[in-house]
């Protein structure tokens, strides 16, 4: 999905910016097993690699996995 993204980013000459980007994986709790692999994935936008996190604050409200 982030190459449809970066697809159409170009397509209408605008730029996503990977800094202000973050990448939070939520799995279900039969999957838990899975999240010390994440630390090997790089999601990339904009060419730049988008930091993975655990918890992430939007409009004041915070979401924790």
């Amino acid at each position: 999905m982030l190459a449809i993204c970066d697809a159409y980013a170009s397509e209408y000459s605008m730029n996503f910016n990977a800094d202000k980007s973050k990448c939070m994986v939520v799995l279900p709790s039969c999957r838990r097993n899975l999240v010390p692999l994440l630390s090997k994935c790089v999601f990339k936008i904009g060419g730049a690699s988008m930091e993975i996190v655990t918890s992430y604050c939007h409009l004041g409200h915070t979401e924790t996995l």
